[in-house]
């Protein structure tokens, strides 16, 4: 979501941001674009709707893109060619001691992998025809497995594979095939047991480089997924290849940067970092939220306020690329049950959530609306390596403190549309079981006589009904409902 001139912004993402007018001419591969200042990206996610399906399938598709094309609208910045540096350096994808990508590259000659005097990768596979992606996804290993001895030892590299190209990777809702995928070394083979909870990231494969768009609409896709159960990702990273072109594609809670496209064979340090560096990264460097720990998809701990508390249970998943993301765990907190509320909010919203709340409490005198409002027992800036983490954080190399210093904002004007979202935990209670599982008609309409007798002060109070609303999802029917 844009600035949204401090207005109050739902749980899941409704981007309200405007596109330029009369957007740049698209940068292609054969044709660098001007790396002076990032591009605003127009998707055009109806060139990706695939005519080969059933009626019903492609009126799904089309409802999925325009909820995904409104979610990302004005948010998909071109031209940031820095996001290589910044997220897969020799450090990050943990090159080891002295070694550099020159000494990778050189490694590699010597074993025949690459031409220095043609300046070609020997054999590299088409992006195209039957096949393609299982011999990308192959030839990535074959090169990975090469240049291994030069990685640093201790944790086991991840694996690229193409067995989702032709199979979907397992989910309820939707059946996608990302061409190539990344899981670990100890992920259930691709069927029933493997689900986007085991896939770190994909790649999406075409012929040219004018599919480009159709790609980037699949990773979005596939980022969404990957997000619906990964709640505690802070950013993803991805990438396309349209040919011989390659791009790295970064997703966070403000929406998604790329690089321009390169060339695989002139830029073959480049294709290391990317192809080889993205199965080298560490958990954090991939994008987990190091406070946030899983053992499983629905259990682990959470850290609030420097205190680690279990959970096994996931009770909402807010599944967006751009927007809030929210995500509730129950804990147990001496021996009452409470609520953790995870979320990335719009820096620049003045009335927090937990502020409103808490004047809610203050403000209200009549016990039997009081008692169904959530009382907020810490609120705080979650902590990314010592600092207050935001998008802002992710893209460091891209924001500054403004001038108020209250806030930050971009150093490109070209992105002044896209919102800067900080990364927020709450401590709450009471808990309650879902509002979709009243046991009878009494409990339900109950739950909605609270709401409706608690909006007013919401509404009057602090004109904003949303926060209510929200919490709609932390209903605590009474076991006296008439």
């Amino acid at each position: 979501m844009s600035n949204m001139n401090d207005q109050q912004e739902p749980d899941t993402a409704a981007a309200t941001a405007s596109n330029p007018q009369r957007m740049p001419p698209r940068p292609v591969a054969d044709e660098p674009a001007n790396t002076s200042s990032r591009t605003p990206w127009t998707l055009k996610t109806s060139s990706t709707l695939r005519t080969e399906k059933s009626e019903q399938e492609t009126e799904t598709l089309a409802n999925i893109h325009d909820i995904m094309e409104d979610e990302m609208k004005g948010a998909i910045i071109a031209n940031a060619d820095e996001i290589v540096d910044n997220f897969l350096s020799t450090s990050h994808i943990r090159l080891g001691g002295p070694s550099s990508l020159d000494d990778v590259l050189k490694h590699l000659t010597t074993k025949g992998l690459y031409s220095d005097t043609e300046k070609k990768w020997a054999d590299f596979p088409s992006s195209s025809g039957k096949d393609c992606e299982k011999n990308l996804a192959m030839y990535f290993e074959k090169v990975a497995d090469a240049a291994s001895d030069l990685f640093q030892s201790g944790l086991p590299r991840k694996h690229w594979t193409a067995e989702h190209a032709t199979r979907p990777v397992t989910d309820k809702y939707c059946d996608r095939k990302p061409d190539l995928a990344i899981v670990t070394s100890d992920a259930p083979p691709a069927g029933p047991e493997r689900t986007w909870w085991h896939i770190l990231g994909t790649l999406e494969v075409k012929p040219d480089k004018n599919d480009f768009d159709e790609a980037l609409g699949q990773l979005i896709e596939s980022a969404r997924l990957i997000y619906s159960v990964q709640p505690h990702r802070r950013f993803l990273l991805d990438a396309i290849l349209c040919g011989e072109f390659m791009t790295l594609v970064l997703f966070d809670r403000s929406g998604a940067l790329f690089t321009q496209p390169f060339n695989v064979h002139e830029q073959p340090k480049r294709f290391l970092q990317v192809a080889v560096g993205l199965l080298h990264l560490n958990d954090a460097n991939r994008g987990f939220d190091p406070t946030v720990n899983f053992t499983d998809p629905t259990s682990g701990t959470v850290i609030v306020e420097g205190v680690k508390h279990s959970f096994d249970n996931v009770i909402y998943i807010e599944g967006v690329v751009r927007g809030r993301g929210t995500a509730c765990y129950p804990i147990v907190k001496d021996g009452v049950p409470h609520l953790v509320k995870d979320s990335w909010v719009d820096e620049r919203r003045e009335n927090k959530e937990g502020d409103i709340v808490n004047d809610l409490h203050s403000q209200t005198e009549e016990e039997n609306v009081k008692k169904h409002i959530p009382k907020i027992l810490a609120d705080e800036n979650v902590l990314f390596e010592g600092k207050p983490d935001s998008t802002a954080l992710v893209r460091s190399f891209i924001s500054r403190r403004s001038q108020d210093g209250k806030h930050h904002e971009w150093t490109d004007p070209s992105m002044a549309k896209v919102e800067i979202r900080e990364h927020r935990r709450m401590l709450m209670t009471p808990v309650a079981r879902n509002l979709e599982d009243f046991s009878c008609l009494a409990e339900l309409l109950t739950a909605f006589i609270h709401t409706a007798e608690s909006t007013p002060y919401c509404f009057f109070k602090r004109s904003n009904t949303h926060i209510l609303f929200s919490h709609l999802r932390n209903v605590q029917p009474e076991d006296d409902a008439p």
